[in-house]
């Protein structure tokens, strides 16, 4: 049955790609000058346009790629049959209603409430995120949108040659978010030939200029009028891949395509589903060129080309993980058996010289450089990818004794790193490097988090290192974002930086918040001897200030919507006395919604609901009125969240 839904966009900004506020005329419209163009498109009629006709068919495409590489993930990772049905039953949890699904795997924070009965009807399945922009580049790269030829792309998408140069001033001052694998020398002279003969560079090298201004607008100062550029940079890169035939080894192949993967994570808050897809296809390219063998195999390698795709390569290791850590499916490129390339060198770009003979001597791990930022992330990668493959295996739950030894190896690694790289909260960090004070906070996000996904299976067990070692990894990663959230804002002291306000950081967000929450739960069956009163204050705090993250992120993600629907969910079913010691419970002190619901269920005569102590109970909770009230005044029905 296919339901036709009004269009929420204008038609300009939808032909455009562009965000619209669905104002009449909308801002996008009024800002090019021509309001009277902006109209909307309702409920169409039986002949559908031959642009709606063409997204339909791309979505129809998309869809069956998502599939068909869901059922060759189901299919290559299908171990033995166990006699824990349900356990199985949990790891799957697809959407089915229009004959799709979407796999959310064991390390998407999603994951972390199913454990929970009574919490797995609030949250809901996963979903597409309603600001997925993604989709119309997804619709080039895989063929649904035949891509525009290199002309036309330039003619609607380069800017001015002035800025053009700004734009990669910015970037390159950026070094957090800077590809290491792109070499300010040697990327300088390729840029100015490209302003000679534009059409003769190859569209994968303008590929990846277009990424870089993509990625420059979300590093420097805002420009009201340059809100809808990311998108229009982004289409760009899309384009140009797709006539650069990026599914085939060729020079700036893996340069590009690792770039736009950078791009699109650090794009919005939405997750973005075809990057597992992309990122298969970039782990192919990246083996046939022999990018995952040391370039020292190679005699006819030089040493500058060789450094760079040692950094090329470690930069595509590193987002494989946090790209499948995100989406919580198996990672493309296995580590220890399939490639030995080496870590880069700490070097300055000014070391390296495409003529250079010999490498020179690598800078101390102390001193910061742009790829610092990569290497000092390398190290602790061994032991991500361990965890994340034990976390997303489908077969067996992780015995004590690998539990342990992975916990140690872990901490073994991060005690191992240089005191330099350990995290400091922002009002430590005054006058210290943005690219180190980005740095430590990477490496410690990537700590926790595999803390947090090692330790969160054991957590209804009952095993009390784990509810403790989960609580300090999730209360860490929380705490952390919660320092870092206002200075992301104008004015903050990391505004130029907002890109690390990214899907990456968000999941992170949501993940440790959901922890949080899963241990709350857990200790209302059973209370953990780990968890002391003072604990749980702190976890009510930090869950109160989420939540008012949650609100203010809600026209950008739906994740987080759900997630602050999630939290009202837990706040009404929280004792008083847990929220405040100093608390009674007198009906005055009571919350609103907490005293509402008692009296409501003294008036109907009906026993006590407790929805932690009795899962069963989760969905009669939902069917009373003072949750009908919470549904209407929220705009929302918890049972579709």
């Amino acid at each position: 049955i296919t339901r036709n839904r009004e269009s929420l966009t204008c038609v300009e900004c939808r032909t455009r790609k562009l965000k619209c506020d669905r104002q009449l005329p909308c801002s996008s419209c009024t800002k090019r000058g021509d309001p009277s163009s902006c109209s909307y498109n309702r409920t169409p009629g039986r002949k559908e346009t031959a642009e709606s006709s063409r997204a339909s068919r791309a979505e129809s495409r998309l869809q069956h790629l998502e599939q068909a590489l869901q059922d060759l993930v189901n299919t290559s990772s299908r171990g033995p049959e166990t006699n824990s049905s349900d356990a199985s039953a949990r790891l799957e949890r697809s959407n089915v209603d229009d004959g799709t699904s979407i796999y959310t795997g064991p390390t998407h924070h999603a994951a972390m409430l199913e454990d929970i009965a009574e919490l797995r009807n609030v949250i809901g399945e996963q979903d597409v995120d309603f600001h997925s922009y993604g989709y119309y580049d997804s619709d080039v790269l895989f063929g649904g949108v035949q891509a525009l030829p290199l002309p036309v792309i330039l003619s609607r998408y380069l800017p001015s040659r002035t800025e053009s140069d700004r734009r990669l001033a910015i970037y390159f001052r950026a070094e957090g978010i800077a590809s290491p694998f792109v070499h300010v020398g040697q990327f300088h002279k390729q840029y100015e030939a490209f302003w000679q003969v534009q059409y003769a560079i190859s569209p994968l090298w303008i590929s990846l200029l277009f990424s870089i201004f993509h990625l420059s607008v979300r590093s420097g100062p805002f420009v009201p009028s340059e809100e809808d550029k990311p998108l229009e940079f982004g289409l760009a890169a899309a384009h140009c891949l797709a006539i650069g035939r990026y599914n085939r080894p060729r020079r700036f192949a893996v340069e590009a395509l690792t770039t736009y993967n950078q791009v699109k994570l650090v794009e919005g808050l939405y997750l973005c589903w075809s990057l597992g897809m992309l990122m298969g296809t970039l782990a192919q390219v990246a083996f046939c060129m022999g990018y995952h063998r040391d370039p020292d195999h190679f005699p006819n390698i030089t040493p500058f080309e060789g450094e760079m795709r040692r950094r090329a390569w470690s930069a595509l290791m590193q987002i494989d993980l946090l790209n499948s850590f995100q989406l919580g499916l198996p990672n493309c490129v296995h580590r220890r058996t399939s490639w030995d390339t080496r870590i880069p060198g700490n070097y300055h770009d000014f070391d390296l010289d495409p003529e250079m003979k010999s490498l020179p001597q690598p800078k101390p791990g102390s001193e910061v450089t742009k790829i610092m930022f990569y290497n000092s992330k390398h190290k602790l990668m061994g032991d991500f990818e361990k965890i994340l493959q034990h976390a997303t295996r489908t077969n067996e739950m992780v015995q004590q004794p690998e539990l342990v030894t992975l916990d140690e190896q872990l901490r073994a690694t991060y005690e191992s790193l240089l005191e330099v790289l350990r995290w400091k909260n922002v009002s430590r960090s005054i006058a210290g490097p943005i690219m180190l004070i980005v740095t430590r906070r990477c490496i410690e996000l990537m700590y926790e988090k595999c803390r947090c996904v090692l330790h969160r299976k054991h957590i209804t067990s009952g095993r009390e290192s784990s509810i403790r070692i989960a609580f300090d990894a999730a209360r860490a990663i929380v705490t952390s974002f919660l320092d870092m959230y206002p200075e992301w804002k104008p004015g903050g002291q990391f505004y130029n930086d907002r890109w690390l306000l990214s899907s990456v950081t968000w999941h992170d967000f949501l993940m440790g918040v959901t922890t949080l929450c899963l241990i709350l739960c857990q200790d209302r069956k059973t209370p953990a001897l780990s968890i002391s009163s003072e604990d749980k204050r702190s976890m009510i705090d930090l869950l109160t200030q989420a939540e008012k993250v949650c609100h203010e992120k809600r026209e950008e993600s739906s994740t987080g919507v759900r997630a602050g629907k999630l939290l009202k969910a837990v706040f009404s079913q929280t004792d008083a006395q847990e929220i405040d010691p100093r608390s009674s419970t007198t009906d005055s002190q009571i919350p609103y919604a907490m005293q509402s619901f008692e009296q409501e269920q003294q008036q109907q005569q009906q026993p006590e609901l407790d929805i932690f102590a009795d899962p069963t109970t989760w969905q009669n909770v939902f069917d009373n009125q003072e949750w009908a009230f919470m549904e209407d005044f929220l705009n929302t029905n918890f049972d579709s969240i």
